[in-house]
């Protein structure tokens, strides 16, 4: 579950693209140093993992929205060498097509394809019914509706069961759901 606001959201995102150090093709490469620079000696660990969890996937978003725009942009043609010069306008140029020849390489599309299939394996683990919105978000929005707060069992059945319906999105949501004890 995640639970961060959207504006910190938003400001990891820029902090990370404003100090990118170099191409960084995938969230790993980030180096740890630059990405810990933002945290100060004050704030605890699960501060860090939280702003290593975010960070992680919104450079990750970022990297895909634009590997996306730039592959429609050639007829969806997969070939990232083609995206070259195409890169958003927070990533300098070089360094963009620097990223562009490493998903081009074998080893790199190989792990990609794997984690495809390893993703479609376990499509359960995903699902629920906010969309976009986090649960942090989605929990202010039905403690305002309802006036007063609300537990993470209600939460979790508000966002894993289906509007119309009331079904679960799947059965493994269903035993989560299940195990919940108030």
């Amino acid at each position: 579950m995640k639970f961060e606001p959207q504006d910190v959201t938003r400001s990891i995102t820029k902090a990370l693209l404003q100090y990118l150090p170099g191409p960084i093709a995938q969230w790993k490469e980030y180096p740890r140093e630059t990405s810990h620079h933002f945290a100060t000696e004050r704030e605890v660990a699960n501060a860090r993992t939280t702003w290593n969890k975010i960070a992680a996937n919104r450079f990750t978003d970022y990297l895909n929205k634009h590997k996306a725009t730039s592959k429609k942009a050639f007829g969806n043609f997969d070939d990232p060498l083609m995206w070259k010069g195409r890169g958003p306008p927070a990533i300098r140029r070089d360094y963009w097509d620097a990223m562009c020849d490493k998903w081009a390489t074998e080893d790199f599309r190989h792990r990609s394809r794997i984690a495809t299939e390893n993703r479609t394996k376990m499509p359960e683990t995903t699902l629920h019914t906010s969309g976009s919105i986090s649960f942090g978000r989605q929990k202010r929005k039905m403690e305002k509706e309802k006036g007063g707060p609300v537990s993470y069992k209600e939460l979790f059945e508000h966002t894993h069961q289906k509007k119309n319906t009331g079904d679960f999105v799947s059965q493994k949501a269903k035993e989560v759901m299940e195990t919940y004890v108030e």
